[in-house]
């Protein structure tokens, strides 16, 4: 997984108008006919007429953005946070925001324009959770950020950035990867070890599973490298060390995780 810059694709301008359509066209999957997109030819209810709307309309705040504004946001930001995914700084998350790889690379106007992007995010989840409903149950603005989300990684760039759960990046390209690795895991047959790696845990597995844990620990150890490289006083065998941690923390009940004395552990059932 390797952070180095990637060179533009598509032309600049391609590229704006389909990361523009993505985000405009926002919508849920049971019920496609229920959502309104951005670049629906109907404006939003609020701005059909002056007083006009539902009872929650008339009461939002003046703050609040409406779908227009926020499409204008978006238009304005695509390009820098392009660049930010281009250069493996930043990349997007299954539940429809953007993250940074590690919060140390990225300066303070980069921070903060990574918090607009992902707070425009939000406010427009929930201007389409208020009109989207599947029979009589409302859809919350979580399943909307979720199914945005795997929108997103349908659409992504087979070298940009994609966390797949709550702690694991990979670059689109490993996707298939990812998934077998995840059944593995599942199986026993896998686990996490504090070091930050991959690694059988009954020997050393057939020769897939092998050839398998080779690849993705050299991806693994290229992204650390990198890391390291643009952190200072880090190395990468301390970013090794904090990502098991998040990984570790992050471990769904039942899976293996290999502690400092080389013993093997499942990770216990959370407490409620």
């Amino acid at each position: 997984m390797t952070l180095m810059t990637i060179p533009t694709l598509l032309r600049p301008s391609l590229r704006r108008l389909l990361g523009v359509l993505a985000l405009a066209a926002v919508a849920c999957a049971a019920q496609p006919v229920a959502a309104q997109a951005l670049t629906a030819d109907k404006p939003p209810k609020e701005t059909d007429r002056k007083g006009g709307g539902n009872q929650d309309d008339r009461h939002r705040s003046e703050d609040d953005p409406t779908r227009a504004e926020l499409k204008k946001r978006f238009e304005a930001r695509f390009d820098q946070m392009n660049e930010l995914k281009d250069r493996g700084l930043i990349g997007e998350t299954y539940n429809g925001l953007l993250e940074a790889l590690d919060q140390r690379l990225l300066s303070k106007v980069e921070r903060q324009l990574l918090e607009d992007e992902n707070a425009d995010r939000k406010a427009l989840y929930d201007l389409i959770a208020e009109r989207v409903d599947e029979g009589e149950k409302k859809v919350p603005p979580r399943v909307v950020a979720e199914r945005n989300g795997r929108r997103n990684f349908e659409k992504a760039d087979p070298r940009h950035y994609l966390k797949i759960d709550e702690s694991r990046w990979i670059p689109k390209r490993d996707e298939d990867r990812a998934d077998r690795i995840a059944r593995l895991k599942k199986e026993g047959v896998v686990g996490e070890t504090f070091e930050g790696y991959l690694e059988a845990i009954r020997g050393k597995g057939d020769e897939d599973v092998q050839r398998l844990i080779e690849q993705e620990n050299r991806d693994r150890r290229a992204m650390y490298d990198q890391i390291a490289g643009k952190v200072d006083k880090a190395s990468a065998d301390q970013v090794a060390r904090d990502a098991a941690k998040d990984m570790y923390e992050h471990l769904p009940a039942g899976h293996a995780y290999k502690s400092k004395d080389g013993a093997w552990e499942r990770r216990p059932e959370r407490q409620r």
